[in-house]
C-alpha cells in the first residue's frame, strides 16, 4: 500500500511527487477557459489535471436550489456559483478528450454517486474525494464499486474520523491515499500544520500528500521535503476572477514555478548518505591539505610537531592523522613541503592477495610512475589514464617488458583546452583530433613492452566529447554531434590500435563546474552509432549507473541492451546522479547481473575507483576482493 498507480504512473515512496493542477470550477463554466487552464498545466508539466463534477440535484436538498436564501450564509454563497459554473456532460466529455490528446491525466473529483457514474464512462483512472467527503461512507461505497484509486483529502476531519476512514477502506483492500488539508480559502499559514504530514506518513501505510489552499508555493515545496508524494494545488488565469477558488488559485506563472522547485527539491532531497560527489572529489584534491614536512627530515628522525605542516594538494596524509604522525620515527629521506604518506606511519596492514581470484580477466588503472608499485604479476591488463604532459612525455626510457594487455586513455584536457571530437570550435576540434592521433602513435609505440598484445591491437579509450554547460541538446542536434564524432574518429590511424569510446555519466564536472553530456549516454543512440560505423565501446557502470538514475530507466536492462557492443568496463559503483567512481558497495549499484555477463566471456575487467591507486592500490584490489565475493569467485591464478 506505500505505492499506487494511476494511468500508468506510479505514486509513492521511489517515486517523483505526483502533482496535480486543480481547475475544480476556476474555467467559470466556459470551455474554452476549462481547455486553456488545461494547455497551462500541461505546459508547466504537472502530472494530472482536476476538475469537480456535482449533480447539484443529488447533492442538495430541492429547497435550497430553488432558493439559496433558505440556508445558511455559506450556501446563499456557494449555490448560485455552483449552477451558473458547472460544465455541461457533452462539455465534461470534450475535456476529457482534449486531456488525453494533449497527454494529460484528466482527474475529477466525484461528488455524489450519480457523477461517479458518469465519471467511470468517461474512463477516470481514480476519483479524487473532497474533504466534505471524507466521512460519507455512503458515497466511498459507491466509489469503491468502480475498483480505482482514491485520493481523499483529510480537511475538515477529525483525526478520529481520518482513522476510521481508513480502516472502512484498508478493510475493502482498496489503493488509497491521505492528503493533508486545510479546507479553508485560502489558509492561513498558522493554520495549516504541516509537520501533520509526518505524523500521518508514519501512522498509515499509504502514500501521503498535500492538498494546499495557501497563498504562494514556500508551503507546497516544504511539504515536499517533509515527506508529500503528491501535490494537489488550485490553477486559475487570474485570481480577481468571479468564483468561490480562484482567491486561492495559482496564476500560470506560479505553478510553472511550484513544478520547477518541486522537482528541484525531490533532486535535493537525496538519500539518507553521505558520499563524496565527483566535484566535490576534484575540489578536494584542489582545496585540501594534506601533512607535509615543515623542513628537509632524514631517515631515522623522530617527527615532532614543529616538523609537521598542512599544505595544499590534498594527495597525502590526512591532517586528521596529525596525533599519529607526530612521535613516529620515519624511514626515508623526505624533503621540505613534501607529502607524508600513509606507510610513514609504519602501521598500513594492506597487502594484495598472492593470487587474484579466478573467474576474471582483471585490471587497473596506473600512471608510467606507478606502474611497477600498483601492478600484481597475475593481472590480464594495465590501462594507463594518461595527461597531457604524460603523452607528451611519452613512454619512460626505462619501461621494461610486461606480461600483461595494455590499454591506453585520452586525456581529457590539453593544457586549458577540454578535449571534444564533436565540437565546432575549430581550435579545440584541430587539437582533439590531433591528440587522439598522438594517443593511436602511443598505443603502437607501447605495444611491444606488453607480451599481452603480441597477437591484438592496443585498446584506445575515448571520451566523444558534445560537452555543454547550459542545457542537453535535443535529439537531432545530439545526432549531428554523433555525426561530427564519426568525423573525427576517422582520422586516427588504427593500426595496431582499436579505438573504443566510453558511455558517459550525465552530469560530468570540467574545470570545477557541472557540465551536461550529450553522446554516449542514450542506449538507442549508441547503438546506431556503433551500428553506422563499426566502432566498440568502453563500458562503465559508475557511468551507466548515473546516467539510468537521471533518465529514470533500469540499469540491467541499459547494460544488457549494450553488451553486445562491450569490449572492455570500468567497474565501480555509484549513488545519484554524480556520485562516481565509488568502492563496490558504497554505491547503489547491484553487481551480481554484470557478474553472470563476465562469467560467459573473456572481457577485461579494469577496477576504476577514485583514488583507488594510493596506498599500493588498495582501492583496485579491494574492489576485486568485494567483486569475487559478490559473483562467487575463488582465489587462484586469473
Amino acid at each position: 500500500m506505500k505505492t499506487l498507480s494511476i494511468d500508468g504512473r506510479m505514486i509513492g515512496e521511489g517515486h517523483p511527487c505526483y502533482i496535480i493542477a486543480e481547475i475544480g470550477l476556476n474555467h467559470n463554466g466556459q470551455l474554452h477557459l476549462a481547455k486553456a487552464l488545461v494547455d497551462i498545466a500541461r505546459q508547466a508539466g504537472v502530472d494530472a489535471v482536476k476538475f469537480q463534477k456535482r449533480s447539484l440535484k443529488d447533492l442538495y436538498r430541492e429547497e435550497l436550489l430553488e432558493d439559496p436564501s433558505r440556508g445558511e450564509k455559506g450556501y446563499q454563497y456557494l449555490i448560485p456559483y455552483l449552477q451558473e459554473f458547472e460544465l455541461s456532460e457533452a462539455d465534461f466529455r470534450e475535456v476529457a478528450r482534449y486531456c488525453r490528446e494533449q497527454g494529460i491525466t484528466f482527474l475529477c473529483t466525484a461528488w455524489d454517486r450519480a457523477s461517479a457514474d458518469f465519471l467511470t464512462d468517461l474512463q477516470v483512472p481514480a476519483f479524487k474525494v473532497a474533504s466534505a467527503d471524507l466521512t460519507n461512507f455512503d458515497l466511498l461505497e459507491h466509489l469503491l464499486q468502480k475498483g480505482k484509486p482514491l485520493l481523499l483529502s483529510t480537511g475538515m476531519s477529525t483525526e478520529p474520523e481520518i482513522e476510521e476512514t481508513v480502516r472502512f477502506l484498508s478493510s475493502s483492500q482498496a489503493p488509497f491515499a491521505l492528503l493533508h488539508c486545510n479546507s479553508t480559502y485560502p489558509a492561513p499559514f498558522r493554520n495549516l500544520n504541516l509537520r501533520y504530514l509526518q505524523h500521518l506518513q508514519n501512522k498509515f501505510d499509504v502514500p501521503i500528500g498535500y492538498s494546499g489552499h495557501e497563498k504562494g508555493i514556500s508551503v507546497s515545496v516544504v511539504a515536499v521535503s517533509l515527506g508529500a508524494q503528491i501535490i494537489e494545488r488550485h490553477l486559475t488565469l487570474d485570481r480577481t476572477l468571479r468564483g468561490p477558488d480562484h482567491a486561492s488559485s495559482l496564476e500560470p506563472q506560479g505553478l510553472s514555478r511550484l513544478v520547477r522547485d518541486i522537482r528541484n527539491v525531490e533532486e535535493a532531497m537525496g538519500q539518507p548518505r553521505k558520499w563524496m560527489t565527483r566535484g566535490e572529489m576534484m575540489n578536494r584534491t584542489v582545496l585540501g591539505k594534506s601533512l607535509v614536512a615543515a623542513q628537509d627530515l632524514r631517515a631515522g628522525t623522530t617527527l615532532e610537531r614543529s616538523m609537521i605542516a598542512a599544505k595544499s594538494p590534498g594527495k597525502g596524509l590526512s591532517p586528521q592523522r596529525l596525533p599519529d604522525l607526530v612521535g613516529v620515527r620515519i624511514t626515508r629521506d623526505i624533503r621540505r613541503d613534501e607529502e607524508f604518506i600513509e606507510s610513514d606511519l609504519g602501521k598500513h596492514t594492506f597487502n594484495r592477495a598472492l593470487n587474484l581470484p579466478s573467474g576474471c580477466r582483471w585490471g587497473v588503472i596506473v600512471r608510467f610512475n606507478d606502474l611497477d608499485t600498483l601492478v600484481h604479476p597475475d593481472l590480464a591488463a594495465v590501462e594507463f589514464h594518461l595527461s597531457d604532459r604524460d603523452l607528451q612525455m611519452g613512454i619512460p626510457k626505462d619501461m621494461g617488458v610486461y606480461p600483461q594487455e595494455v590499454v591506453l586513455h585520452m586525456p581529457e584536457y590539453w593544457g586549458s583546452i577540454l578535449l571534444d571530437g564533436c565540437t565546432t570550435q575549430a581550435e579545440v576540434l584541430s587539437t582533439t583530433r590531433d591528440v587522439w592521433k598522438r594517443l593511436a602513435d602511443l598505443g603502437r609505440a607501447i605495444r611491444p613492452h606488453f607480451k599481452g598484445n603480441r597477437d591484438k591491437p592496443v585498446k584506445l579509450v575515448i571520451h566523444g566529447g558534445g560537452w555543454s554547460q547550459v542545457i542537453p541538446l535535443d535529439v537531432d542536434r545530439r545526432w549531428q554531434l554523433y555525426e561530427r564524432l564519426a568525423a573525427s574518429l576517422a582520422e586516427i590511424d588504427k593500426t595496431d590500435v582499436e579505438v573504443l569510446v566510453e558511455n558517459m555519466p550525465p552530469l560530468p564536472w570540467f574545470f570545477s563546474e557541472e557540465w551536461f553530456s550529450n553522446v554516449f549516454l542514450e542506449a538507442e543512440l549508441i547503438e546506431r552509432f556503433c551500428r553506422q560505423h563499426g566502432y566498440r565501446i568502453v563500458l562503465d557502470t559508475s557511468h551507466a549507473g548515473l546516467y539510468c538514475n537521471h533518465a529514470g530507466l533500469d540499469l540491467n536492462e541499459y547494460i544488457q541492451r549494450l553488451w553486445p557492443l562491450v569490449r572492455y568496463v570500468h567497474i565501480s559503483d555509484a549513488v545519484g546522479v554524480d556520485g562516481e567512481g565509488l568502492q563496490i558497495g558504497e554505491g547503489t549499484i547491484d553487481f551480481r547481473p554484470l557478474g553472470e555477463l563476465l562469467k560467459q566471456s573473456d572481457m577485461v575487467v579494469a577496477t576504476e575507483i577514485w583514488q583507488g591507486h594510493k596506498y599500493g592500490g588498495e582501492g583496485y584490489y579491494r574492489a576485486i576482493e568485494r567483486l569475487a565475493a559478490i559473483w562467487g569467485l575463488e582465489n587462484g591464478k586469473g
